[in-house]
């Protein structure tokens, strides 16, 4: 027996074979299928290219959400305080 046999650990039900590669299945996922259904679009390229817009348009609004509002702030001895009616 040689030194590398004696060094490996085998576990209960492992075998020796190699692990087959990774392959991807060929559905479509369930955006595209939405979007192909809605009829928006026509082929899963277009479909791909109007979930990219999609993406796009929420981030510069959320963008614009958190640094649009940030601004000077006025003098408060400006504010006019108006007299109360009764």
């Amino acid at each position: 027996m040689s030194d590398d046999n004696q060094n490996q650990v085998q576990f209960e039900g492992e075998s020796n074979a190699l692990y087959s590669r990774f392959e991807p299945s060929n559905k479509r996922p369930a955006l595209i299928d939405f979007i192909l259904k809605l009829g928006i679009v026509q082929d899963e390229t277009r479909a791909n290219y109007v979930l990219i817009g999609f993406v796009v348009m929420a981030v510069i609004t959320v963008l614009f959400l958190i640094f649009g509002g940030v601004g000077t702030v006025g003098n408060p001895n400006d504010i006019k305080i108006l007299p109360a009616e009764l």
